[in-house]
Protein backbone atom coordinates (compact mmCIF):
# COMPACT_ATOMS: atom_id res chain seq x y z
CA UNK A 1 0.00 0.00 0.00
CA UNK A 2 1.28 3.53 -1.07
CA UNK A 3 1.12 6.60 0.95
CA UNK A 4 -2.06 7.84 -1.16
CA UNK A 5 -3.88 4.85 -0.72
CA UNK A 6 -2.68 4.71 3.37
CA UNK A 7 -4.46 8.15 3.96
CA UNK A 8 -7.36 7.11 1.63
CA UNK A 9 -8.09 4.11 4.19
CA UNK A 10 -7.60 5.20 7.59
CA UNK A 11 -9.90 6.35 9.56
CA UNK A 12 -7.64 9.04 11.27
CA UNK A 13 -6.82 10.22 8.30
CA UNK A 14 -7.69 14.30 7.44
CA UNK A 15 -7.69 16.17 4.78
CA UNK A 16 -4.75 18.36 5.58
CA UNK A 17 -2.98 15.37 5.77
CA UNK A 18 -2.63 15.04 2.14
CA UNK A 19 0.07 15.83 -0.24
CA UNK A 20 -2.71 18.18 -1.39
CA UNK A 21 -3.24 19.97 0.83
CA UNK A 22 0.48 20.44 1.37
CA UNK A 23 0.36 21.89 -2.34
CA UNK A 24 -1.73 24.41 -1.24
CA UNK A 25 0.14 25.76 1.47
CA UNK A 26 3.08 27.45 -1.10
CA UNK A 27 5.07 29.60 1.25
CA UNK A 28 5.93 25.98 2.90
CA UNK A 29 7.92 23.21 2.33
CA UNK A 30 6.41 19.35 3.07
CA UNK A 31 7.61 16.24 4.07
CA UNK A 32 5.87 12.66 5.23
CA UNK A 33 7.66 11.04 7.70
CA UNK A 34 6.75 7.48 7.21
CA UNK A 35 6.55 4.52 9.35
CA UNK A 36 6.31 1.10 8.46
CA UNK A 37 6.26 -2.58 10.03
CA UNK A 38 8.77 -5.28 9.33
CA UNK A 39 6.58 -6.40 5.98
CA UNK A 40 6.93 -2.98 4.46
CA UNK A 41 3.24 -1.96 5.34
CA UNK A 42 2.70 1.54 6.42
CA UNK A 43 1.68 1.99 10.27
CA UNK A 44 1.67 5.98 10.46
CA UNK A 45 2.48 8.90 9.20
CA UNK A 46 2.55 12.61 9.62
CA UNK A 47 2.63 15.24 7.29
CA UNK A 48 5.07 17.95 8.52
CA UNK A 49 5.31 21.47 6.94
CA UNK A 50 8.15 24.13 7.21
CA UNK A 51 8.62 27.63 7.28
CA UNK A 52 11.49 29.75 7.80
CA UNK A 53 10.27 32.77 9.98
CA UNK A 54 11.68 36.01 9.13
CA UNK A 55 13.40 38.32 11.52
CA UNK A 56 13.97 35.29 13.60
CA UNK A 57 16.12 33.65 11.13
CA UNK A 58 14.22 30.31 12.96
CA UNK A 59 12.12 27.70 11.16
CA UNK A 60 8.98 26.24 12.26
CA UNK A 61 7.40 23.09 12.11
CA UNK A 62 3.56 22.05 11.74
CA UNK A 63 1.96 18.94 11.56
CA UNK A 64 -1.47 19.78 10.55
CA UNK A 65 -4.03 17.43 12.65
CA UNK A 66 -0.87 15.44 13.94
CA UNK A 67 -0.72 11.81 13.45
CA UNK A 68 -2.46 9.26 10.80
CA UNK A 69 -2.40 6.00 12.78
CA UNK A 70 -3.81 3.78 15.54
CA UNK A 71 -3.47 6.40 18.01
CA UNK A 72 -3.63 2.86 20.58
CA UNK A 73 -0.47 1.73 19.15
CA UNK A 74 2.52 3.49 21.65
CA UNK A 75 5.48 1.95 19.10
CA UNK A 76 4.28 3.71 16.15
CA UNK A 77 3.46 7.14 17.57
CA UNK A 78 7.15 7.21 19.69
CA UNK A 79 8.72 6.46 16.09
CA UNK A 80 7.15 8.93 14.18
CA UNK A 81 7.61 11.62 17.00
CA UNK A 82 11.19 10.14 17.16
CA UNK A 83 11.68 10.80 13.57
CA UNK A 84 10.08 14.69 13.90
CA UNK A 85 12.68 15.07 16.08
CA UNK A 86 15.30 14.28 13.90
CA UNK A 87 13.74 16.20 11.37
CA UNK A 88 13.53 19.31 13.00
CA UNK A 89 17.36 19.44 13.91
CA UNK A 90 18.44 19.24 10.56
CA UNK A 91 16.95 22.24 9.51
Amino acid sequence: MDLKEFLQTNPKTNFMQSPEWAKVKTEWKNEFIIVKDKNGEIKGTMSILLRKVPVINRHIMYAPRGFVCDIHDKETLKELTQKARRNSQKI
